[in-house]
């Protein structure tokens, strides 16, 4: 694992090569190829504690570099987004489920995350981030 390597793109696309699941290897091809544009910035810019941020509609992924500790955990996070890209998923039509999908593709790159379905569940149903978004 990469923990002592500063998180950029290059550290976060070698991460996901390392891990060598589908999910991961998917996630490194689409932004190899500039399909899902990442943009890595200092802070969550809306103050919500977020370490990724897909914009619906959009093939812009933001990580909050001080969420972050490892392109590991960070490969984790874009391949969390990165569903969230392949869902087509809009305002209207996102539920939780979409994040239950986008955290399981999360557990396949990055090692460290090591919830089970269960505990995801638990997570999203938790978490103040998801109170809005519907069953």
């Amino acid at each position: 694992m990469l923990t002592s390597t500063p998180v950029s793109e290059a550290s976060i696309i070698h991460a996901l090569r390392q891990a060598r699941t589908p999910e991961a290897l998917a996630t490194s091809k689409l932004l190899k190829r500039g399909i899902i544009r990442l943009k890595l910035v200092p802070t969550d810019p809306l103050k919500k504690g977020a370490a990724g941020r897909y914009f619906f509609g959009s093939r812009e992924i933001q990580l909050a570099l001080d969420q972050l500790h490892s392109p590991g955990e960070a490969a984790g996070f874009v391949a969390h987004e990165t569903r969230h890209y392949l869902q087509r998923i809009t305002s209207q039509t996102y539920k939780l489920i979409h994040e239950f999908e986008a955290y399981q593709w999360q557990r396949s790159a990055d090692e460290t995350f090591q919830l089970s379905d269960q505990q995801i569940w638990q997570h999203i149903r938790s978490h103040p981030l998801y109170k809005s978004v519907p069953e």
